[in-house]
Parts: C-alpha cells; structure tokens; sequence
C-alpha cells in the first residue's frame, strides 16, 4: 500500500469517513472505534491508516465547517445523515479515544447519544482491569507464594490463582485449525487481550475480512480464565450492573434520601429486565453486541478440541448457554417469582399510573366475574417507563405484554381479600371512573383535593419504606471504606465515620431542601445543588450545635457509666490492626521478590473443571444405595462393555446381577479413569482412578437421569 504524509492522510481520512459512512448502509446507525475504522478505511481506500491517525483526523475543530460542538459531541450534518464523532481526552489509561458513527436519521443519532458516554468509556476501563491488571496480579500472586509458606491460606489462594491464569487449552496437532464459527471467530491481540479492532458485519458477526490486518491469537494462546471473564464482565457492563445499580438509586418521588426504598417501581421493573434478558437470549443476540466483543475475540485462542470435556472452544460455547440457562432460572426464582406474587404485586399500585390503572381494572374484572367469563381484555397503548435503569434511559412498552407477564403468578381474588388492598378497595375503583388516568402520587391528576389519600397514605406509608435492598447498610460499608483511605486507624477511622454520617449527610440533604424553598419556580429549585460559601459555615455551625445539643441528651439519659464503656471500647487497643505487624508484612513481600522461584506443581495443577451442566459427569455419591440407583449404575457399566477377569459384565446375568454397589462404583471409576486418559483428557499422568469423583454418562439409561441429578443438586444446594 502506498504512504501519505500525516497531514494528507487525516485529511483524506475525514473524506474517506464520509464517503464511507453516506456510501454504505450497512454501517450506519453504529459505532465504530478509531481501531476498527483504521483497519476498515485500510481495506476501502488502499491506503496504511492506523488508529491514531482516525483520533487526531477527528480531534476537536476537524470538518470545523460544518461541525456543532456539544459538549464531547461533534454532530455534523451531510444531507439527512449525522455524523458524530466523540472525542474522550482523557480515559483511565490515559489513552484518546474516538468512535465515529454514521446516522440515518436524528432520532436515531439521540438514541445512541443516550448511552454514548457510558459505552465508549466503558470499553477503556474494561481493558484496563482486565488486560492491565492481568500482569501484576499474577506477579503479586507469585510474591504471595515465593514470600507465604505451604501451610498458608493465602499461599493456596496464590497458587490457585497461578495455575488458573497459565491453564490454557492445548491445540491437538491433528485436529483441525479451523475454528468453529457460530458466530464467535474473531481476532485478537498476541497477549490475549481482545482488540477493539473487529467490526461487526450486517448479520452482527465479527467481520473477520476487515479485521484481517489485525495481529491474531494461536490456537492456545487464549487462557481459559480471561475469556470467561470477558464474558462475565460483557454480561455484568450491559445486563447487571445496570439494574443492580438502579436497585441503588433512590426513588425519584420522595427524594435524594430514599435510595434502596423503591419497591413501588420494582414491580415493573422485573418485567423490563425480563424484556432485556429474552432480547439477549433470543437468537443468541448477545453475541451481536459491542459489549462481548472482546470475548468473542479471545475464542479465536481456544482450539477446537472436538469434545467440550476437554475444555476448547466447545466448552467455552456450551458454558455460555449454560450461563444464560442458568442466570434465567436464578432469574425466575429470585426476581420474578417475587415481585409478580400475590403478595408484592399490589404494589404496582405505586408505580407508572398507566400500568397502576390496567391493575385496578384488572381486579375489579375479577371482582365482578368478568374474567371468569372471559371478557376483560388488557389495553394495548404503549407507553414510556423512564429512569428504570440506572443511566437514566427510557423503555417503551406495551401495556398488555407487560401486564400479562406481571399477573401470570397472581391471584386477584386474594389480592382483593387482602387488608392491604381490602381497605382501599372502594377509593381504587373510584379511580377508573375519572376521565384522566388517575396518578396517586400526583394530585394534579385528582378531580377533588383529597379523595385518593388513603392510596396515597398506603404507597407512602407501607410501599415506599419497603427496601428493595439494604443500600443503607452498604452505603455504610462504603463510607467506612473511604474514611480508611484518610490513613487514620481504627478508633479514630470508627468515630469519623460515625461523626461524617450523623453530621454531614443529614445537612446536605437538608440545607439544599431548604435552600429550594426561598426560590418561586421549578427551573429554580432544580439549580440547588448544593449550598456554599458563607451561607453552608454558617448553617453547617448550627446544624452541629443541633446535634450536639441531642448527644448531650442522649448522653444524660445512657448515664455516664454506658458513655465510659462505650468510649474505652473505641481507646482498647485489641480493637486495632497493629502497624508493626502492617510494617512486617510488607517487608516480607519485599524479600519475597529477591528469592529465586521455584514452581511447584500446585501453580502447574488441574485441569478445566468441566460442570455436568456444560457436559461433565456425574457425582459418584448421588449413585447411592438410599436412592436406589443400582440399576442405573449396572446399566451403564453393561453399556460401557466393562470386563473383570477378562469376562465381560452384561445385564441380568451374574457377576454383575447380584454385585454390591460399592463395588460397581469402583469399577465405573477405574473404566472412566482409563476413558479419560483414552482421550487425553487427564492432564497428569499417572492420575490414580480413586481420584475420579464423577462419570460421564454414556449409557441412555444414565442420560435419563441427569434430570434427576440435577434436581438433586439443586434442592442439596438449597438447604
């Protein structure tokens, strides 16, 4: 390919963008990293462009005659398409960073600028824990081993770490090279760290042709660990962390207090984040999104081992519909089983007052026999829920398919015989007679001042102080986590924190609230954010005079006994971590590094741990006398053609009809032991079959009973 100067190479890279963008649909209404349009400008213009040449040809003031600058977002306009380029200065590993995108429509360019921050940064701080952190946690791991004895917990945790991190899958020499696509070969850097560098085609698979310039992964180079957790970190960025934080988040209506007290908006919630799980389920279309590229870049590290037991790419495949199979059942159990109850449904009553409505028609359907005839029917209006999810998007939904899913597990005729909805009953149904939807939580939308207090009063006074979680424990927990970061120790660390919650919280709060209440509008209010200068001394002085006025009180009325028992026990030195033994530690570590390494075979030990889900075997202790399973263990050693004495065993004719379980066990472990080895999936030699814990089932008969197993260990793990 020919070179260009740097100058005339941006230029015509920023030209080449456009043509590109405006000339091809297929790369529309997506973004793209400054490494993956290096690498397809390459292949479309002929010319070298790498990545840094895309982020300084996009750098602020580029195309500056048709650019608007808004904020981080350059939005140029060519005809009806957008163009927008988002320019990060400054990313955790202090890299620039751009991703360009091309747009069919403004609607279309605002529905990524809604998650445009969170999703370009998140690909610098994903790579940043796991590829640079990757090195030094597994060099600390080798100083814990080098500096810890044998007999340490934490030398076994060390070398438990060690052998994860270098337990790579070994490519077998005959099998084939190629490995098996289904949506998952990509390519990745040398080190195992999967580029940003591997587009997505137009049926959402990686464009292994546009990532050809790109360097790629050996069969075996990828460790098993790191690709699982891509995956895990993939799922947890789009999926989890997202609604997990939104369970963090206080409940819009009663203010900046209230987080972990949103139960009301918890009913409908459960129901979007089932919307969200089947949308990645379905199709396998996760494996579509930005989110998992790295992952599906680290496969092509995996060899094609031709049988998931042994850990390859089939393993890794198996693993993550096993994951999803999973996730989804913990799903049911934990999520929607409980807020869909007959129980915790009503409070829906509390949240979008369209959904609350269908609700309350719903049980007065029921009430008068209309759903027993059959002739209650939901709306099919579709509405917005917003600030559901925790950066604050906004989810479309159908009412029917939403309240279809919310009231499968419930029962109306017991909702309405309960107290809490019995007492309110007569002012719900009052509700649906209104000509507008009736919100309880706003009177504006009441026809007189007070007829829905009693709602009101029940979602204030019972629904509202419901914590979807203990945030205010863990809020806690974080505070104490941020005192420790002052180097103070523990009894002065403890009072800090005790001193921060009473005092600072609690004035934040309310000095902004009564701040909002000198200004006239909303758009006023809203401003507050914060009270400074003079005005915060001289409120913060006495808001503390308050509180120590109620600590005197509060100390008369314990008694000075109780205050000397409680301030001896924050002065006892047993309650603090002795600095010396800190100081020794760290020396340690410091000698340990000096010493030569000696790797012992707990850092070289195991194989993949291959879960029966995914294809392992099982347990040989569900095989019990108690759960008469002789007949499926005789079965499977008939299948298995296993001899003793040269003769082979067979059904229902002697030794093997009236031979002991125990015994029948052992044979299983020493034919699976020999299997394994068969088929090089031990990897130490010599592994004694005494150590085969499990079987892989071979025979129909002990297939079938997988089901039962799996049960088993479910309600084993249920305990």
């Amino acid at each position: 390919m020919p070179s260009l100067s740097n100058g005339a190479l941006q230029k015509a890279t920023r030209k080449a963008v456009v043509s590109l963008f405006n000339g091809n649909s297929t790369l529309r209404n997506q973004l793209f990293t400054d490494k993956e349009l290096a690498i397809i400008l390459s292949k479309a213009c002929g010319v070298n462009i790498d990545a840094d040449t895309v982020s300084k040809a996009f750098a602020a003031g580029g195309e500056s005659r048709y650019s608007l600058q808004l904020k981080d977002m350059s939005i140029g306009y060519k005809g009806e398409c957008i163009l927008f380029v988002y320019k990060a200065y400054k990313l955790p590993n202090d890299n620039y960073f751009t991703a360009i995108g091309w747009f069919d429509s403004v609607e279309a360019a605002e529905a990524v600028n809604v998650d445009i921050r969170r999703q370009v940064t998140g690909i610098a701080i994903e790579n940043e824990f796991l590829v640079d952190n990757w090195v030094p946690t597994y060099f600390m791991s080798v100083v814990i081993i080098q500096k810890e004895g044998s007999k340490s917990a934490l030398y076994q945790i060390a070398c438990d770490i060690v052998s994860l991190m270098t337990l790579r899958p070994a490519p077998v020499e005959a099998a084939s090279t190629e490995v098996e696509d289904n949506g998952t070969a990509a390519n990745a850097d040398a080190n195992g760290s999967a580029p940003s560098s591997a587009p997505s085609g137009e049926d959402g698979n990686i464009d292994t042709a546009a990532a050809a310039a790109a360097p790629t992964l050996q069969k075996g180079d990828t460790p098993i660990l790191l690709s699982q957790a891509f995956f895990l970190v993939a799922f947890s960025k789009y999926y989890f962390t997202p609604w997990f934080d939104s369970a963090m988040q206080p409940d819009p209506q009663f203010g900046s207090d209230s987080h972990g007290h949103n139960s009301r908006l918890f009913v409908q919630q459960s129901f979007l984040m089932r919307e969200e799980l089947d949308g990645m389920m379905g199709d396998n279309k996760w494996k579509e999104m930005p989110e998992f590229r790295h992952y599906i870049a680290s496969l092509a590290g995996l060899p094609s081992l031709g049988d998931v037991k042994k850990g390859g790419l089939e393993f890794m495949n198996k693993a993550t519909d096993t994951f999803f199979r999973a996730y989804n059942t913990s799903f049911i159990k934990h999520i929607e089983d409980v807020w869909t109850s007959t129980k915790i449904l009503p409070y829906i009553i509390g949240g979008h007052h369209e959904l609350a409505h269908e609700f309350i028609r719903w049980l007065r359907a029921s009430d008068d026999g209309d759903l027993a005839a059959d002739n209650f029917a939901w709306s099919t209006k579709e509405i917005e829920i917003e600030n559901q999810k925790s950066y604050g998007e906004s989810h479309e939904c159908r009412i029917d398919a939403c309240m279809i899913c919310l009231t499968k597990n419930a029962d109306p005729g017991v909702i309405l015989e309960d107290p809490f909805i019995a007492e309110i009953k007569d002012s719900l149904f009052e509700s649906l007679e209104s000509e507008e939807v009736v919100n309880f939580l706003d009177r504006l939308t009441w026809q007189q001042a007070d007829e829905y207090d009693p709602v009101r009063k029940r979602i204030c006074e019972v629904i509202a102080p419901h914590a979807s979680q203990q945030q205010r424990i863990e809020c806690l927990v974080q505070e104490i986590n941020a005192m420790a970061r002052t180097n103070v120790k523990e009894a002065r660390r403890t009072v800090r924190v005790v001193i921060f919650v009473t005092l600072n919280h609690p004035y934040n709060r309310e000095s902004v609230d009564k701040k909002r209440e000198e200004k006239s509008t909303i758009k006023e209010k809203l401003k507050v954010k914060r009270v400074n200068g003079a005005e915060r001394i001289t409120g913060y002085f006495n808001h503390v005079e308050g509180v120590l006025a109620e600590a005197e009180k509060a100390v008369e009325e314990a008694g000075e006994q109780k205050y000397k028992e409680i301030f001896d026990h924050y002065r006892k030195s047993d309650n603090k971590t002795s600095a010396v033994k800190r100081e020794k530690k760290v020396q340690g570590f410091e000698a340990a590094t000096e010493k030569p390494r000696n790797i012992t075979k707990n850092q070289r030990r195991g194989d993949v741990f291959i879960p029966l889900a995914v294809g392992g075997g099982i347990a040989l202790s569900y095989l019990s006398k108690n759960r008469k399973k002789e007949s499926v263990v005789r079965e499977e050693i008939a299948f298995r053609e296993i001899k003793v004495d040269d003769v082979q065993l067979r059904l229902n004719e002697p030794p093997l009809e009236t031979m002991e379980l125990e015994k029948m066990k052992e044979l299983l472990q020493q034919d699976e032991a020999a299997r394994l080895a068969r088929n090089d999936m031990v990897r130490e030699e010599g592994t004694s079959w005494k150590k085969i814990n499990s079987v892989d089932p071979l025979s129909q008969v002990m297939k079938d009973e997988v089901t039962n197993y799996l049960a088993w260990k479910d309600a084993k793990n249920n305990q």
